[in-house]
């Protein structure tokens, strides 16, 4: 006979690409099955049977060698085709007896014998030798099992009355990559197959870390829990396959009691876990907590609830604290409902990485919340920002196009807009979702990368009402109004000297500029103005070719527009310069396209340009710059107490007048003697000539006379101003001392209080200082 099935569909095991074929040869009929099985059609059976009558006219089944695939791996039947891996039994089924009949895998095994007799005797035994879980467990979603199982099941029948018991030990037991120690089971049947008592534990060096006791009711049509659970110092690492990409690095040690009841595969709990050691990790966010020990995480309805429990960061030792649950379906899909509040914590610590949207850190005075599934988790944050925050924006690659007035940059999405490609994100949103609506302060620093490659950046510090929606989709908008009370434009231009820019200057920005956001990140709208300071001879200017002498001049740009290609206005003052001089020096300026042009060779060059030229000296000053600034970033730090830097100013040739000025090699200071003496000074010497030598700069020496600083004393020398008339062959210098009273006040009336009648005496501030959640933190910081 042949026989071919194409498929056959049961409500436990699915059967495909059946075929089978028999031949009978003297008294033996010989049978040859294959067929595929398991949901992915995965599970391969190749078996060899045959059906004879023995001396004693009973029938036998036995197996030759035969062989089967479950899991990708392959066991066989019989493997040294022993006579004795068969079944026998009468033509009455009142006596069946099980030889040895062995599934092999290399060293593993599982061996059936036993005997029936009829309705009322039984005795067959299982037993099971070195089994490799991950061999015999199908895949189970989220969890992989892996250890060496041996035992032995048993189905006992003795006067009619069942007996089926089940003893199993698996040593070196994992579950997704954590070993837990050794898993103990015995399990034992009531005569109607419907209940077993359940005895569990989890073993780990000596620890009994797991306990479960109770009873399995398969009477009702979902198979019902009834256990009594007690944990010590269980480890929860393999619940981190769990979070995905999400949520990673769960750890931690849980202790406690809890009773496991309902349906068998996605049970209740109630009880209390005390966790030590615990904590995860976000990598979108690239934050890791920890939590505080001894923290209590409740147990009921399917959640793990959290009541006030202190976390704190693992990299700056921020902390808050973390009410909420977590809840589970099936123990595969997990869902959050946390919230996270605090005075200071960070909630972004996010490295730049190629075709970064944006980067950098985010500390946050506020809450926090975390809802929805694990795999497509949104994060909600409404909070101030405090010291610390830095949020970066990079509006470009390398690529950059000029003109002659501005350089302008091109971001990633309007090259996509020029090809004819949509820029259009994805709509499908799966993973992290973030909104942040955030009170930003003068504390948090945003910073627009213009240019990563050169390293031109516009950062400043301010405030304003913003809302930033982010997810791992790379779905990036921005919304709100940030008004600059400080900042910098650092201008970079080239390449070639020193991996950095053959050009580099830097604009301080003006307090009150404005960026608007409505949406892409890119199409902000700005209103700023930014101020570059130098020195350059006037000479040009004045038509006064005998003026050898360098005065202050700030140019001021100011940006106006869209963020990608603003309208640019150039402005230049004479902060030093008495009137008259500088209302000649304006009139000059009056004509925009000439102001322009002064405004741009100030910039590039650090002088005027006119009728005649100054040859080399624009190059040589920008690499000289260029290098002052190397060595001064080598000298101080932002936070120093002690700044000190150097500045050499090129010199300038008159060819009309045969007149230099000449170079000048100079050093600044900046320093705080004690909480009341502080010296700031800037001094100039020049080299390479033959003129007298002459120091030249400003120097400042403060006192602070009072505990508030209001009451102030300085002693002070600084360069004249420039005339309209003076030829500067001579430097003018005025010295003095001064004395400063401040006072602050809403209205006259608090102004006369404060004068006359002494300062009157406030309360101490209502906001309390951040308390360290736990001990455990106050130890990390010592750590």
């Amino acid at each position: 006979a042949y026989v071919n099935i194409d498929e056959v569909k049961t409500s436990f095991y699915d059967v495909s690409e059946f075929n089978l074929i028999n031949k009978t040869i003297s008294d033996t009929l010989f049978f040859r099955t294959e067929f595929k099985s398991g949901k992915l059609k995965n599970d391969r059976y190749n078996l060899n049977l045959y059906h004879t009558i023995d001396s004693e006219n009973k029938s036998v089944i036995g197996f030759k060698k035969s062989d089967i695939r479950i899991n990708d791996y392959d066991w066989f039947i019989n493997e040294l085709n022993n006579k004795n891996a068969k079944i026998v039994f009468d033509k009455d089924f009142k006596d069946v007896f099980f030889k040895e009949f062995i599934i092999s895998h290399g060293a593993e095994f599982l061996k059936l014998k036993g005997e029936m007799h009829g309705n009322s005797e039984k005795n067959i035994t299982l037993d099971i030798k070195d089994a490799k879980l991950s061999k015999l467990i199908p895949e189970v979603q989220n969890f992989s099992f892996k250890g060496i199982a041996n035992g032995d099941v048993k189905l006992i029948q003795t006067k009619g009355v069942y007996k089926p018991t089940a003893g199993l030990e698996i040593s070196d037991f994992n579950i997704n990559e954590h070993n837990l120690g050794v898993f103990k089971l015995e399990i034992e049947g009531d005569d109607t197959f419907n209940t077993y008592k359940i005895n569990s534990s989890i073993i780990n060096e000596n620890l009994k870390s797991f306990s479960a006791i109770g009873n399995v009711d398969f009477s009702p049509k979902t198979p019902q829990l009834n256990l009594d659970v007690v944990i010590q110092q269980f480890n929860l690492s393999f619940f981190s396959s769990l979070g995905k990409d999400v949520v990673s690095n769960i750890r931690g040690l849980a202790s406690g009691d809890a009773k496991l009841f309902g349906d068998y595969d996605n049970p209740d709990f109630s009880g209390e876990l005390s966790l030590d050691e615990a904590g995860l990790y976000i990598p979108y966010l690239n934050i890791d907590f920890d939590v505080e020990n001894d923290a209590i995480v409740h147990l009921k309805d399917k959640r793990f609830i959290c009541d006030n429990i202190a976390i704190l960061d693992t990299r700056y030792y921020t902390s808050g604290r973390l009410n909420g649950f977590v809840e589970h379906n099936y123990f595969t899909d997990w869902e959050l409902g946390l919230k996270i509040t605090s005075n200071n914590l960070v909630v972004l610590d996010k490295e730049q990485e190629e075709e970064s949207l944006y980067y950098g850190k985010a500390f946050i005075a506020g809450s926090a919340e975390l809802t929805g599934p694990t795999s497509e988790l949104l994060v909600k944050v409404d909070a101030t920002t405090k010291e610390g925050t830095v949020f970066k924006i990079p509006i470009s690659d390398s690529g950059s196009i000029g003109d002659n007035s501005f350089i302008k940059t091109v971001s990633k999405y309007d090259k996509l807009n020029q090809t004819g490609i949509a820029a259009n994100l994805p709509q499908d949103i799966s993973g992290l979702e973030l909104e942040f609506d955030l009170n930003v302060t003068p504390d948090a620093e945003i910073e627009i990368v213009l240019d990563q490659d050169a390293g031109s950046v516009l950062k400043g510090r301010g405030a304003g009402l913003m809302r930033i929606e982010i997810n791992t989709n790379d779905k990036f908008n921005m919304f709100g109004d940030f008004m600059v009370s400080e900042g910098t434009y650092n201008f970079v231009y080239g390449n070639n000297f020193l991996q950095g820019g053959f050009i580099e200057k830097r604009f301080i920005v003006k307090p009150g500029g404005t960026i608007n956001w409505d949406g892409n990140p890119f199409k902000a709208r700005i209103n700023m103005d930014a101020v570059y300071s130098t020195t350059a001879n006037p000479a040009i200017l004045l038509d006064n070719p005998s003026i050898n002498r360098k005065i202050p001049v700030d140019v001021v740009i100011n940006l106006n527009g869209g963020l990608m290609q603003p309208d640019v206005n150039f402005d230049i003052q004479f902060p030093k310069t008495n009137s008259v001089a500088k209302s000649e020096l304006l009139y000059k300026l009056d004509d925009k396209e000439f102001r322009d042009k002064q405004a741009l060779s100030l910039v590039t060059s650090g002088q005027f340009t006119g009728a005649y030229s100054y040859g080399q000296s624009a190059v040589t000053g920008n690499l000289v710059e260029r290098a002052t600034t190397l060595v001064n970033n080598m000298l101080s730090k932002a936070d120093d107490k002690f700044k000190i830097g150097l500045n050499y100013e090129q010199g300038e040739n008159n060819p009309l007048e045969e007149q230099r000025i000449e170079d000048r090699f100079g050093f600044t200071v900046s320093t705080q003697i004690s909480d009341r003496v502080s010296i700031n000074g800037k001094v100039g010497i020049p080299v390479g000539g033959v003129s007298k030598t002459v120091v030249a700069g400003d120097i400042q020496i403060e006192f602070l006379l009072n505990d508030d600083g209001t009451l102030r004393a300085k002693i002070f020398n600084r360069e004249n101003d420039l005339t309209a008339t003076e030829l500067a062959n001579e430097i003018g210098y005025t010295q003095g001392v001064g004395i400063s009273y401040k006072v602050d006040f809403d209205n006259f009336e608090e102004l006369i209080n404060k004068i006359f009648k002494g300062k009157r005496k406030t309360a101490a501030k209502e906001e309390e200082a951040e308390e360290d959640p736990s001990s455990f933190i106050r130890e990390k910081k010592r750590n």
